[in-house]
């Protein structure tokens, strides 16, 4: 859109209603003008090949597509299309002159109850899930379905898509994901189709193919009075077109990246306890990852759009290397046997970092030794506690209860059939060998990963911490204490030392070469 339509609708007086303010937030395919009370949302002219609104009158029909389709989910939200008009002297919203550009006129949603940031404080419950999944459900109860829809669940379709979005993907951003790993990726997804083949015809049969929302996350949907979920695909219909698992999966795909598979967990059972449909958990898995390469692809395009600052698109880019690093542990969590996995090494070595890379990727719990120290004390694990070196919060006695402690965890999940994260420092053999016999006691895999690097690796890591936005109280002036008391452990089959210097894509390749075999 020309800069000086841009400028215009920046100013108040450009719209119909009093306005005090306008600001200006940009996705990679609209424009929106958010005003006192509405919100005005302009599309692109762009063409991707998937979406084309290179024409004005593409983007005045998919502006009333988007209207039409978005009171199923949210009536009441969309106002209609209103045409911004340029005269001689003005650009206005419905004003006077010829129509140059058309938006959608929304009404404005509260943001703090918007679900990504209700996510990222959480401050998100289960019966708010809940009420999410059976919305989702009734929709999809009563979506339609037809020949020209259920087509678009046949197996041959579903993998001409999983392809072209792997295609799709801006080498500017898979050059910073391993490509082995996206190759990987590639490969099960053709598997998983060709092995599901026959319950993917089964599905159409039964008329789960039906006309859904396609763009179901957290950034659209807000936990107002009643919930609203919004912004569903108006550009491109077989984006739409689905199984209804793939719908569902957008927002247990989404859950998952915001850290909390305990919400989706919920979401699915809340889901199929409506629906019947408990067949749909054997198709999840796929459609997880698919939607996952969707985000990533999103964010992706996002990130070369040089009309979107220069923070906004590195925001972009992390987001979509986070995307495919999900995508990558969703296909590998169906091959992880139930595991303990520890994580080892002197402060700065980067265990936590690793170990909530891989928690992330896989969907798995980290028992932390600095988060269940200080909440046995009944402090919050945010709060610095500059302690010297083994006293107060740190002495012995502290130290082995928070080991003891993390056992116990530990012992439950392997109990009940889950793998886990234990994150702490293993200073000596007798906290090793707790863990290590815990595991084989239960008959479950085990292993260790020491990392290890300079003391200047260590110093700068160290150096770098923001204490009071972490756990951690490690810091520069204990590490030597530390060093000097650490007992580093023997390397074997169990044991495998980590080259803490190497990249954190690199390290997570290593562990999984590891713990899957």
């Amino acid at each position: 859109m020309d800069q000086q339509i841009i400028a215009a609708l920046l100013k108040p007086s450009a719209y119909p209603e009093p306005t005090q303010q306008v600001r200006l937030v940009q996705t990679h395919v609209s424009y929106l003008f958010i005003t006192d009370r509405y919100v005005y949302k302009v599309k692109k002219a762009v063409n991707f090949g998937f979406l084309d609104f290179s024409q004005l009158e593409q983007r005045q029909y998919f502006c009333t597509e988007e209207v039409r389709l978005n009171t199923r989910l949210c009536p009441g939200m969309y106002l209609g299309v209103v045409a911004i008009c340029q005269s001689a002297d003005r650009i206005a919203i419905d004003g006077d002159g010829t129509a140059i550009e058309y938006a959608v006129k929304m009404q404005r949603l509260p943001a703090e109850r918007m679900l990504n940031n209700l996510l990222a404080t959480q401050q998100v419950t289960t019966a708010e899930i809940q009420a999410i999944a059976r919305i989702i459900a009734e929709f999809h109860r009563t979506a339609i379905s037809n020949d020209e829809i259920s087509r678009n669940g046949l197996p041959e379709v579903l993998l001409e898509n999983w392809s072209e979005n792997l295609q799709q993907l801006p080498p500017d951003v898979t050059s910073n994901f391993p490509r082995a790993d996206l190759q990987q990726i590639n490969q099960w997804g053709r598997q998983f189709l060709t092995t599901n083949h026959a319950l993917l015809q089964k599905r159409i049969a039964n008329g789960f193919i039906r006309d859904c929302d396609g763009d179901i996350h957290s950034e659209n949907i807000c936990l107002a009075e009643p919930v609203r979920i919004f912004d569903c695909i108006e550009f491109n219909p077989r984006f739409r077109y689905s199984d209804t698992a793939a719908d569902l999966a957008f927002l247990l795909m989404d859950l998952d990246y915001h850290r909390r598979p305990d919400l989706a967990e919920v979401a699915v059972a809340r889901y199929t306890a409506i629906t019947g449909d408990n067949e749909c958990r054997a198709l999840l898995p796929f459609y997880k990852v698919y939607r996952a390469l969707i985000r990533a692809k999103v964010e992706a395009l996002r990130s070369q759009d040089q009309q979107c600052s220069t923070r906004e698109r590195q925001e972009s880019t992390a987001k979509a290397t986070a995307y495919l690093r999900l995508a990558r542990g969703l296909t590998l969590r169906q091959q992880l046997p139930v595991t303990l996995i520890m994580m080892c090494g002197l402060m700065g070595c980067g265990k936590t970092t690793l170990a909530t890379a891989l928690a992330y990727e896989l969907g798995l719990p980290v028992i932390r030794s600095d988060v269940i120290r200080k909440e046995l004390a009944g402090i919050v694990p945010l709060a610095p506690m500059l302690t010297e070196y083994a006293t107060g919060l740190y002495a012995p006695q502290q130290t082995s209860q928070t080991y003891a402690v993390m056992a116990q965890q530990a012992r439950m999940a392997l109990q009940e059939n889950a793998s886990s994260i234990v994150d702490a420092s293993f200073g000596n053999q007798e906290q090793r060998a707790q863990f290590a016999n815990l595991a084989a006691e239960l008959g479950r895999p085990w292993y260790l990963f020491y990392l290890t690097g300079s003391d200047d690796l260590h110093m700068v890591r160290l150096r770098a911490r923001n204490h009071g936005a972490d756990a951690s109280d490690g810091r520069v002036e204990l590490y030597g204490q530390q060093k000097q008391q650490f007992s580093p452990p023997a390397i074997d089959a169990h044991t495998i030392q980590l080259d803490a210097s190497r990249s954190l894509d690199t390290l997570l390749h290593d562990v999984y070469q590891v713990i899957l075999g």
